[in-house]
């Protein structure tokens, strides 16, 4: 393929996505956070320094994510995520704008974090990735908090 074709093939709308039955004008990828709970052996950010953000700091986030056309995929991860104090409430303000959300995590917050997440996500949660360390955690734990997803 020439230069010109290539140019010509790049103006080509891009196809609508479609997401949970909702149309979506794209994704974002989103850091919550520099922290995580686990220092697994063979991590590169193991070594990184903690950081939470402020409130303030992911009210000026929301608002950014407030002022994009359309709705949009908003993939969190950290670090760990659910070490993002008020999490639930950083969801429940992606929800309320109309963004998708989805989620990476260790899978390691307790129930009651994934409980209040999960219920600030309800109808807007796309893919909920956990991921098992062993260094941290079980098979049969992992399993059992991936009961409690699904439910």
């Amino acid at each position: 393929m020439g230069f010109d074709a290539y140019m010509a093939a790049r103006r080509k709308p891009m196809a609508p996505l479609s997401i949970l039955g909702r149309q979506i004008t794209g994704v974002v990828s989103w850091n919550v956070n520099d922290t995580c709970n686990y220092r697994c052996s063979y991590c590169t950010q193991r070594f990184m320094p903690e950081r939470t953000y402020r409130l303030d700091e992911i009210q000026a986030y929301l608002n950014a994510f407030a002022t994009l056309p359309g709705a949009w995929e908003v993939k969190m991860s950290g670090g760990e995520p659910f070490q993002q104090p008020g999490l639930h409430d950083i969801a429940a303000g992606l929800v309320a704008q109309g963004h998708l959300i989805s989620i990476q995590t260790n899978f390691s917050a307790g129930e009651k974090k994934l409980r209040r997440f999960l219920e600030a996500s309800r109808g807007s949660l796309y893919v909920f990735a956990a991921s098992l360390h062993l260094e941290y955690d079980t098979p049969e734990a992992f399993i059992d908090k991936a009961r409690l997803v699904q439910a």
